[in-house]
């Protein structure tokens, strides 16, 4: 009985078109995490901003807000946090002279202030260098593993969108680079969809496990119990298998080695 269910099971045209599916997708989605967690030096980033108020001259004509003789109609305060995600040191030394880790507005906003609003670790030496108005350049002189900071910005941009951060760490492949998105506003309502973000973020590797595992305990159980249709298409179910395997013990790399944020800084 239990035979003729599996059999079936994988059988099926909808489970032979989900899998074929995420075979598909999760082939290059695990190359890709894969070579990505072989990077010695890392160095993530995120970004939440809080709008205090927009277009304030227009809600309440006769009151103003100002800041060095300048009168303000949006405040925004941005919080960056950053980290090293990886395992090996990063240096002040590993920071590209040519491309420091910059933090400035978008072209039309100010920045009012910027500091360093908390660290983990005293040693690393952390500080913001204002190079002229509305940039700032990040300076440590080192981050281990879990080292990390947080930034304070505040500026008269609408969102982080207003703010660009840019970098590059010799080691790193391409730059760190936050700024404005230029993509299409159906891209960006995708993108920024709550669903989404979770289901292709932390949803997908568990779907993937899941499906993997089903379909190694399936191919396990045929393989103990052996029956005509498993001899028939042994060369088919010893491939899946191996698929199946390799997708299996890659979402379980990539759950164990996903960003995580240092437990200091779990509030952010």
């Amino acid at each position: 009985m239990l035979k003729e269910i599996t059999t079936n099971f994988l059988q099926n045209n909808w489970i032979l078109f989900l899998t074929t599916t995420f075979t598909i997708i999760g082939f290059p989605l695990s190359f890709y995490f894969y070579f990505k967690s072989k990077k010695e030096k890392s160095l993530k980033f995120e970004i939440k901003s809080n709008n205090i108020f927009k277009n304030f001259e227009s809600i309440i004509q006769n009151v103003k807000v100002t800041c060095e003789d300048k009168n303000i109609s949006t405040l925004t305060i941005t919080r960056i946090l950053m980290w090293c995600d990886g395992k090996e040191t990063i240096y002040d030394k590993d920071i590209a002279t040519q491309m420091p880790l910059i933090i400035k507005s978008k072209e039309g906003k100010d920045i009012l202030e910027a500091k360093i609003e908390s660290f983990n670790n005293q040693t690393n030496n952390i500080t913001l260098e204002k190079l002229e108005n509305n940039i700032y350049k990040i300076n440590f002189e080192y981050l281990d593993n879990k080292d990390g900071f947080i930034i304070q910005v505040v500026h008269t941009g609408n969102s982080s969108k207003d703010i660009i951060l840019t970098g590059k760490i010799k080691g790193m492949k391409g730059i760190i680079e936050k700024r404005q998105s230029r993509n299409t506003k159906i891209l960006n309502k995708i993108l920024d969809n709550k669903f989404f973000i979770f289901f292709a973020i932390k949803g997908f590797p568990y779907l993937i496990l899941i499906l993997s595992s089903i379909a190694i305990i399936a191919y396990m159980y045929l393989l103990l119990f052996k029956n005509k249709e498993f001899e028939e298409e042994k060369i088919l179910f010893h491939s899946l298998f191996v698929a199946y395997l390799f997708l299996f013990l890659s979402s379980v790399k990539t759950l164990m080695e996903r960003k995580k944020i240092p437990k200091e800084f779990q509030d952010f």
